[in-house]
């Protein structure tokens, strides 16, 4: 599993897309209307090393705190590893 953290403190994106690169095309990993200043979301594991965060709909340029954790099987006893993205673009 994949789990993606989000602080937005400003609650400006309306709609976005988590993308991750599967030879050379993009495809959806989670999509929604809302992040807010707590959104957390788990999905199952994509294994790619190039991801985006696809703004699609923003009152203003958002501001935000974004973290994607790979997350071990449930009983591995291996801590979570953090990948953080790059600033995001609007």
């Amino acid at each position: 599993m994949v789990g993606l953290k989000v602080n937005e403190a400003s609650g400006r994106i309306q709609k976005f897309k988590l993308e991750y690169k599967d030879e050379g095309v993009w495809k959806t990993a989670l999509s929604g209307t809302t992040l807010g200043e707590k959104y957390e979301k788990s999905f199952l594991r994509a294994t790619s090393k190039v991801w985006r965060l696809n703004i699609l709909e923003a009152t203003e340029g958002p501001t935000m705190l974004i973290r994607l954790t790979h997350l071990p099987p449930t009983g591995s006893g291996f801590p979570l590893k953090p990948v953080m993205f790059p600033s995001a673009r609007v």
